[in-house]
C-alpha cells in the first residue's frame, strides 16, 4: 500500500504498540487509530468526519486518512504492532488518479493548519483510547466506531483480491471483524477493499 503525501503538509508517522489482546483481536486496533484520529478531527465543530471499517476516515465523502496495521510475532506470540498513519492537512494539489478521492483539513476548513498541533491532539486520543485496550473495554471501542460511522446498515461490496463480497455492512464483532448479511445468511469479514453502494 502507498500514501501519496507532499513534503511539509500532512501526517505520515508510526507508532509502536503491545496491547495486551489476543490474536484473535488484533483486528481492533485499526478501529482504535481510525477512532482517535476521526475523534481529534471532530474538534473542528463544523467537520464531520466519518469512520470506514477497516482503517480509513472520510471527510465530504473523501478519504483524508489512511491507516495500516502489522503485527509482530515472536516464537507465536504477539510482540507489538506497528500503525501506520496518514492524514491530509495542508495539502490542496492530489495526482490525477485521486484527487477526486482525497481530502485535507485545509481544503475543508478554508485554511492551513497546524501540523504539529493536530499530531499532539491524535496522541492525546491515541493514548486516552488505549486505556480501553488494557482495561479490556474492547467493546466500547468498537461501539464508538459503528456510532461514527455511515457505512452501517447499508449496502456494500468488499473486494479481497478479486473476489467480491456483496450484503449490508451489519455490526462489528468482538475482534473488529465486519458482520455482513447477504440474502441466506451472515458473512465475517477480517480484511477487504469496502466499497459502500449509496
Amino acid at each position: 500500500r502507498s500514501w501519496i503525501s507532499e513534503g511539509k503538509k500532512n501526517l505520515t508517522f508510526s507508532l509502536i504498540i503491545r496491547p495486551p489482546i489476543s490474536h484473535e483481536k488484533i483486528g481492533v486496533i485499526s478501529i482504535y487509530a481510525g477512532l482517535s484520529v476521526m475523534e481529534t478531527l471532530k474538534h473542528f465543530a463544523e467537520l464531520q468526519p466519518d469512520c470506514k471499517w477497516p482503517n480509513d476516515v472520510y471527510l465530504h465523502g473523501k478519504k483524508i486518512c489512511g491507516i495500516l496495521s502489522e503485527s509482530v510475532f515472536e516464537n507465536n506470540r504477539l510482540a507489538g504492532i506497528v500503525i501506520g498513519i496518514g492524514l491530509n492537512i495542508n495539502q490542496l494539489n492530489f495526482p490525477e488518479e485521486i484527487k477526486s478521492k482525497a481530502m485535507s483539513l485545509s481544503a475543508a476548513l478554508g485554511k492551513d493548519q497546524n501540523r504539529f498541533e493536530i499530531f499532539g491532539q491524535i496522541l492525546d486520543r491515541l493514548e486516552y483510547n488505549y486505556e480501553s485496550i488494557k482495561s479490556g473495554r474492547l467493546k466500547y471501542l468498537l461501539e464508538e466506531f459503528e456510532n461514527n460511522s455511515s457505512m452501517f446498515n447499508k449496502e456494500v461490496k468488499i473486494n479481497q483480491n478479486g473476489k467480491i463480497l456483496q450484503g449490508i455492512a451489519s455490526r462489528l464483532d468482538d475482534g473488529g471483524g465486519l458482520i455482513i448479511k447477504t440474502t441466506n445468511s451472515e458473512i465475517k469479514v477480517i480484511a477487504g477493499d469496502v466499497t459502500v453502494c449509496y
